[in-house]
């Protein structure tokens, strides 16, 4: 299966061709970045329609943590959210649509960025795992989306509600090699709006806003957009590194949209 666009067309009479640009149909991928707190196992195939899964460990797992099941053989993955834990076996908000494999990796992982990332930087990926597993499967990221809510009034010239930070919240891609590609730097919500399509700063005092917070989009696919995708292949992660004390915000999640790549 194709991993870029497909076309279809034909040759005009003036020799050009006539395109028509389709999007493939490969699985698509809504993650949340996160810190892993536990990386596990299955210790039974999942049953479609349930909402319980057993494995090998629960260690500092809590409710509200996101639970992210990797089958790189069969090509299947599933992303959720914890809602409970019973001895070894976790209920998750999603219930399973198809078959996981017993013995397949599970991550564990905080999906709240608010944290002290000063002077130790604090790393969020997309795989959830500092170490990520030679066989994952590999994904193409087209976008990026951002969600922090404060108890403050927000504007260009703070990072949701805090003042300016000092070394900034890094996106960059960890290679198979250990080594690493630096893709941008935000310090403020100015600059977050600068390299964004958009950014909205939402206030209490607006009825229909309710809560003062800052949502923002980045797309890296398509030719209106930057024009290229971010493949992560297996051994490689996408990180969020949080390099200050950004604890004093009520949240920030950043959600990463695309599909599966399939060579």
């Amino acid at each position: 299966m194709a991993t870029s666009l497909t076309s279809r067309g034909k040759v005009e009479s003036d020799g050009s061709s006539s395109v028509t640009l389709q999007d493939q149909t490969t699985p698509p991928l809504i993650s949340r970045f996160s810190k892993e707190r536990l990386e596990t196992t299955t210790t039974a195939a999942t049953v479609i329609g349930a909402r319980t899964i057993a494995v090998t460990a629960v260690t500092a797992v809590v409710v509200g943590d996101q639970i992210l099941i990797v089958d790189a053989p069969n090509l299947k993955y599933y992303v959720g959210q914890v809602t409970n834990i019973a001895t070894l076996v976790v209920t998750v908000d999603n219930i399973f649509s198809e078959i996981l494999d017993s013995g397949v990796p599970v991550h564990f992982g905080i999906i709240n960025l608010n944290v002290d990332g000063d002077p130790t930087p604090e790393v969020f990926s997309l795989r959830g795992n500092t170490t990520p597993v030679t066989n994952s499967i590999s994904f193409d990221v087209t976008r990026l989306i951002f969600q922090i809510q404060c108890d403050g009034v927000a504007d260009l010239a703070t990072f949701g509600d805090i003042a300016a930070l000092t070394y900034g919240c890094l996106l960059r891609k960890k290679l198979a090699n250990d080594t690493y590609q630096n893709i941008f730097n935000v310090k403020t919500n100015g600059e977050l709006a600068g390299i964004c399509y958009d950014l909205t700063i939402h206030a209490a005092t607006n009825p229909q806003q309710g809560e003062d917070g800052v949502l923002a989009r980045i797309t890296f696919g398509g030719a209106s957009k930057i024009g290229v995708v971010i493949r992560i292949n297996p051994g490689e992660d996408l990180e969020f590194v949080i390099q200050d004390d950004i604890d004093a915000l009520l949240s920030f999640v950043v959600t990463a949209e695309g599909h599966v790549a399939i060579p």
